[in-house]
């Protein structure tokens, strides 16, 4: 089977732009998440949310926060289950294994 290397070129590049497409969707809806949990634990200096990095390290997405105790857990839950109608069940999927994350880390 014989490929063109032009249009095999053009694929990458459009499947690359749809990738970093999607990834931008999430970071954002990552960003809204934690914007939303410090308004119901009412932590606008991040005091008790903090976030360490949002975004794609060697194409696999981090969601790394510091959340100082059970309530800005909880306050991150209920930002992420308020948010998961309006979600792709791609990245839905992704955030309830967040929400079951963070049922680990109570103290």
């Amino acid at each position: 089977m014989d490929v063109e290397v032009s249009g095999y070129k053009e694929a990458l590049s459009v499947t690359d732009k749809i990738v970093n497409a999607i990834g931008n969707d999430i970071v954002q809806i990552a960003n809204n998440i934690v914007k939303r949990a410090k308004e119901i634990c009412n932590d606008p200096d991040c005091v008790k949310i903090k976030i360490n990095h949002i975004g794609f390290k060697d194409k696999e997405f981090h969601f790394d926060t510091t959340l100082s105790d059970n309530e800005a857990i909880e306050c991150m839950k209920k930002a992420i289950q308020e948010s998961l109608d309006n979600m792709p069940d791609g990245i839905k999927q992704m955030f309830e294994a967040e929400i079951k994350r963070l049922e680990t880390m109570k103290k």
